[in-house]
């Protein structure tokens, strides 16, 4: 396995894995399956190519098993802080190490951009195996968001916010 940033020749594996993400975990993710799968592929491909963000994906040979994203924030007094978000393993690479490998290239990376000081993370409270890796990474939790996310009509998720100080 190895972990390498995703480029634009790697839109339609891009693609195919976070649309799966989206449909197959509604709960995980803030945009649903619906918003996304009518993109164009050249919406994903700009995605990829964004000046303000890094695409990460870990690859068994030379098959997409997981992505993230890292991010800097946009605003100038919050340039100190860089995202993690859509971070996804396929379910049959779960417990493979590719989280971890994946995690870690990203706290590489993020401790490389210029004034970069905090990486945070949003994680919802019943996605207990995330919750322990990115604890064990160094992660704490700040608060948590309760109802953050509405499923449907009557169905509510709590968001955790993490951060890990990298200075």
């Amino acid at each position: 396995m190895y972990i390498r940033r995703l480029t634009a020749n790697d839109t339609q594996p891009y693609s195919d894995i976070r649309l799966k993400a989206l449909k197959d975990h509604p709960d995980a993710f803030a945009v649903s399956y619906d918003e996304e799968k009518e993109w164009p592929s050249e919406k994903f491909k700009a995605r990829l190519e964004a000046d303000n963000a890094i695409v990460l994906g870990a690859f068994e040979i030379d098959r997409l098993i997981g992505i993230l994203k890292i991010s800097k924030h946009p605003l100038f007094k919050l340039r100190h802080i860089a995202v993690i978000g859509s971070m996804y393993i396929s379910p049959k690479h779960r417990g493979s190490g590719a989280g971890k490998a994946l995690m870690t290239e990203a706290i590489s990376r993020a401790k490389k951009m210029k004034d970069t000081e905090q990486l945070h993370l949003s994680v919802t409270s019943t996605n207990e195996p995330a919750i322990k890796l990115y604890t064990q990474l160094g992660f704490i939790l700040f608060s948590t968001e309760k109802r953050a996310l509405k499923l449907d009509h009557q169905r509510y998720v709590d968001v955790n916010q993490m951060v890990l100080f990298l200075s």
